[in-house]
């Protein structure tokens, strides 16, 4: 792109976020005549059963409010809107506990006919071997456990690939081993992650080799983080380096994905 429509792309941009009016509230006076009605759509999660205010006694009365239908998700969530509701036809259950060879059994290797890969299991899922899912093809792959995932070993899947990619989505926490070095997935949590172990703490820390995410670490419940808990011998690197990989916007559009929309009163 010319490097004179890159800038006025980006001054529009700027122009939008400087000018661009947000909605505002006031304190509620219910014995005020001249009580103030909502006029837009309100932009709050908490809104009144009256409809005029919020549960914190404010009232939206700019005739402008945006209104985004999001909110961060749980593992229940994601596993019945991805994974039940589904249209896909490669998808699989495992009914117990599964470790790397269960999950790569259910995968299968035609690679003409597995353009992606479902899996939920019913339970805890253990990574302990070396070389997890290398022998498979290098598709788009969607793991749902409803409990506990533990890696034990490195997880070197598809890293060089736009075409492939490992995404965990666990219903308990993520415990990973203080040996490990490399995890090439998205992990999606509803518990905690540990980067050194189960129970490790930032404020205990535990000497180990820098660990590399090619992928994301995220923790939806609002009471549970990434308990980052390694340390190295030296201040000269992170023991933790999470590297963001955007292709997962592109392979995963149409497995994980959605609208967002965002409404506004026009009068």
């Amino acid at each position: 792109m010319n490097i004179k429509y890159q800038m006025l792309a980006v001054g529009f941009i700027a122009f939008a976020l400087i000018f661009l009016q947000p909605a505002y509230a006031f304190s509620c006076l219910d014995n005020d005549s001249n009580y103030y009605q909502t006029k837009g759509l309100a932009s709050t999660p908490q809104l009144n059963r009256d409809l005029k205010k919020t549960d914190a006694g404010k009232c939206v009365i700019d005739p402008k409010a945006t209104f985004a239908p999001y909110k961060i998700p749980s593992y229940a969530d994601l596993k019945s809107v991805y994974f039940d509701q589904s249209k896909s036809t490669r998808k699989s259950t495992l009914s117990s506990n599964a470790n790397q060879g269960n999950i790569t059994d259910s995968i299968g290797n035609d690679a003409t006919t597995e353009l992606d890969r479902l899996i939920y299991v019913n339970g805890s899922v253990t990574i302990t071997g070396n070389g997890f899912l290398n022998a498979k093809p290098v598709i788009p792959i969607i793991i749902f456990t409803n409990n506990d995932l533990t890696i034990n070993n490195n997880i070197d899947f598809a890293h060089n690939s736009s075409n492939g990619g490992l995404v965990f989505v666990v219903g308990g926490n993520v415990n990973i081993h203080k040996d490990v070095t490399q995890i090439d997935a998205v992990i999606i949590a509803q518990g905690n992650i540990y980067t050194a172990g189960s129970g490790c703490s930032h404020s205990s820390p535990v000497s180990s080799q820098p660990l590399t995410v090619n992928g994301s670490l995220i923790t939806l419940a609002d009471d549970k983080t990434v308990k980052f808990c390694r340390k190295l011998d030296n201040n000269s690197e992170p023991a933790e380096k999470i590297i963001h990989q955007p292709k997962y916007l592109v392979i995963l559009r149409n497995l994980m994905s959605d609208t967002l929309q965002k409404w506004s009163e026009i009068q």
